[in-house]
């Protein structure tokens, strides 16, 4: 009896993201599949011009760019949640799904409000 031969599949290499790239792909990741399965039609985030409302926009902004990167993958789920339209670009992604406003407290500063601003008009939202 002749033994069977069994193809060896090639090896692949892993590819690992940078730190600073995989801390923003996880939750952005995340975020559409979120909002894919909720039905929601997108994100509202008061921007105080800190760090903490700062990072969770431009992880709304990663998932947008992501999303251009897989379209073909996604557009059929981009349809529905946008309202029919399907763009591949992800500032006008973000301007049809990222809702900001500015969020000042007793504590903030023009400074603050300066970088909300800066931060909402960048992304589109």
């Amino acid at each position: 009896v002749e033994a069977y031969k069994i193809p060896v599949t090639p090896v692949v290499e892993p590819f690992y993201h940078p730190e600073d790239e995989e801390i923003g792909l996880g939750p952005a990741l995340w975020m559409w599949d979120y909002l894919r399965k909720s039905g929601a039609g997108g994100f509202y985030i008061p921007l105080s011009g800190g760090l903490d409302s700062c990072t969770c926009a431009l992880i709304v902004y990663t998932m947008c760019k992501k999303l251009t990167e897989n379209y073909d993958f996604v557009k059929n789920d981009m349809k529905r949640i946008l309202g029919g339209d399907c763009v591949n670009d992800p500032r006008e992604i973000c301007s049809k799904i990222l809702y900001t406003c500015y969020l000042g407290t007793a504590n903030s500063t023009e400074s603050s409000r300066l970088r909300a601003q800066n931060l909402a008009l960048s992304i589109n939202s």
